[in-house]
């Protein structure tokens, strides 16, 4: 618990209540988020529909590399129990059901795909106390699954973690993270160190450096065969609807990315990416558009 100090005013000190960790595998997301989503080459267009009752149903399309990918889903909500299927042009369906009101900051989902079952099916279970969150996934509904956990402790502003998955049919850690995350309205910062993926260190950090723009960037260093890449980027809020993003890397792909969402129900989007190093050749491009409707 941090503490405050109005000196001015010769008050007593001031408690700032903190708020727990997050999963482990939401520490850093904030400049994730602004470096790589929403960065596409493909194009992809979403139509959703609000039933009554509070049911979604959305079918999607996307094409890349000439390829069309549809997907439908369906999702509702009774009784506590999140459920959600989707199928589509890949001949698979999948199931899931979270379940979030059994035990506070407990919650358990479950995963199934028909066919695919056994090597992608899940069931999860994630638990968060004030100083804590836990994370435990089984991989593979057979008999040898992958078990993947991880842990952060510390609070919404500092936080220590780590995720190791471990493949039962080997007996071996097949994967294995740690992280340190740090996290203020205005800022965050995390480092990682994985020793399994190219004995690798990744470094990433945000900054606002106005109400309306953000800066970031992700370094990621191979020790063992002495590589460094970065990525540097940013966002600036045009106006309430509209915002605008770009990023560069040291292999010289600019890349920009406009938002705009003229109302609640309707968002698009335009990404480009120049390859700097090769001005001749054809730039790449992406489309999104997605629209939410509703029945009375």
């Amino acid at each position: 618990m941090a503490e405050k100090v109005d000196v001015a005013h010769n008050k007593e000190p001031v408690h700032e209540v903190l708020g727990k960790p997050h999963q482990f595998a939401d520490v850093g997301k904030q400049a994730k988020d602004l470096l790589y989503k929403g960065f596409s080459s493909g194009h992809m267009l979403m139509m959703s529909c609000l039933m009554p009752g509070g049911a979604m149903l959305s079918s999607t399309a996307t094409m890349l590399d000439g390829i069309i990918v549809g997907n439908m889903s369906a999702s509702f909500k009774s009784a506590g129990v999140q459920t959600d299927l989707s199928g589509g042009t890949l001949n698979q369906i999948t199931a899931s059901s979270t379940y979030e009101e059994l035990a506070p900051g407990l919650k358990i989902a479950l995963t199934t795909a028909l066919p695919g079952a056994e090597s992608i099916g899940k069931a999860q279970v994630q638990y968060q106390l004030n100083n804590a969150a836990f994370d435990a996934t089984m991989i593979g509904l057979k008999t040898t699954p992958s078990l993947q956990l991880s842990a952060n402790l510390g609070s919404e502003r500092l936080s220590l973690g780590g995720s190791a998955l471990y493949n039962s049919e080997t007996k071996e850690v097949s994967a294995l993270s740690t992280g340190l995350g740090y996290l203020r309205p205005d800022m965050s910062a995390s480092f990682f160190y994985d020793p399994f993926k190219d004995n690798s260190m990744d470094a990433y950090f945000t900054r606002q450096i106005s109400p309306r723009a953000t800066f970031g960037g992700h370094l990621h260093f191979e020790i063992e065969k002495q590589l460094t890449s970065a990525t540097f980027g940013g966002s600036m809020i045009i106006d309430p609807q509209s915002t605008i993003k770009a990023k560069w890397d040291n292999q010289g792909t600019l890349g920009a990315l406009f938002e705009h969402q003229p109302n609640p129900f309707v968002t698009c989007g335009v990404s480009v990416a120049v390859d700097t190093t090769n001005l001749r050749k054809q730039p790449s491009v992406g489309f999104s558009f997605s629209v939410i409707g509703s029945v009375a």
